[in-house]
């Protein structure tokens, strides 16, 4: 496969697809992490992330292959609070359905105490090539949405699924687009209980088949909260007791 190269263009081709942030601990509050972007054994670094003005990262563009095209977009915000936003277009470029794995991953600390999650998923699938039939399928029985720690390791740790399998979501006509979703968990929040984990990377993965010459759309995000460990929760305790104490 050729190297990849940037294309500005409103749609997007996509085989089996990587998208990795490499955040190091509070630094990334003050300078911007690279993005890195595979697909297949290709790799693409993008260190340009804007200021989408809320004080996130944002990272938008378009990179291309010997047979492929991705369109993202992604968004971390910088706090307490551990957020990854996406937002993905892809079309099946081949002459057959094509099984994809579409990636997000950025790096997050631990949480020993257990964390609150929240995550959504919503999108489309379009009959792009016209030919009366477009349809937006499981894969091997698992979730479109995927949200946990360190997917694709040796050890993925899964915190939680939305639109989980069989989906079987069809365009109603030529040219025609379905809804896929919405669905969330824990919004607006996070309200959802976690597991606890180590330090590793917060990831997100898409899993799904798609018919020949079609496109599916998606946006979503994936939230991560520490609870408090229990020495914390004591402090905060008598800190509330302290203060009451001193109003009366």
């Amino acid at each position: 496969m050729e190297p990849f190269s940037k294309m500005h263009t409103n749609r997007a081709f996509v085989s089996v697809v990587a998208v990795a942030l490499t955040l190091a601990g509070s630094a990334w509050a003050d300078s911007a992490p690279a993005l890195d972007l595979r697909l297949n054994q290709d790799t693409w670094v993008d260190t340009t992330a804007r200021n989408g003005g809320n004080g996130d990262f944002v990272y938008d563009d378009v990179v291309s292959g010997a047979t492929a095209l991705l369109d993202y977009r992604v968004t971390v915000f910088p706090s307490s609070v551990s957020v990854l936003g996406f937002s993905f277009d892809i079309t099946n470029t081949s002459t057959t359905t094509q099984i994809y794995t579409l990636t997000s991953a950025i790096a997050v600390d631990a949480m020993p105490a257990g964390c609150l999650l929240g995550a959504s998923i919503g999108g489309s699938v379009t009959d792009a090539n016209f030919d009366g039939s477009a349809s937006l399928t499981s894969a091997f029985g698992n979730p479109l949405f995927w949200g946990g720690l360190d997917f694709g390791g040796p050890a993925p740790l899964q915190l939680t699924s939305l639109i989980n399998a069989p989906f079987n979501i069809a365009a109603p006509f030529a040219g025609g687009t379905a809804s896929v979703g919405p669905e969330s968990i824990g919004l607006p929040g996070p309200s959802a209980p976690g597991a606890a984990f180590g330090a590793g990377y917060q990831s997100v993965a898409l899993r799904f088949a798609l018919s020949a010459g079609d496109r599916a759309s998606f946006t979503g995000v994936f939230v991560l909260q520490p609870v408090p460990a229990p020495a914390a929760l004591a402090t905060i305790a008598f800190a509330g007791l302290a203060s009451r104490r001193r109003r009366r």
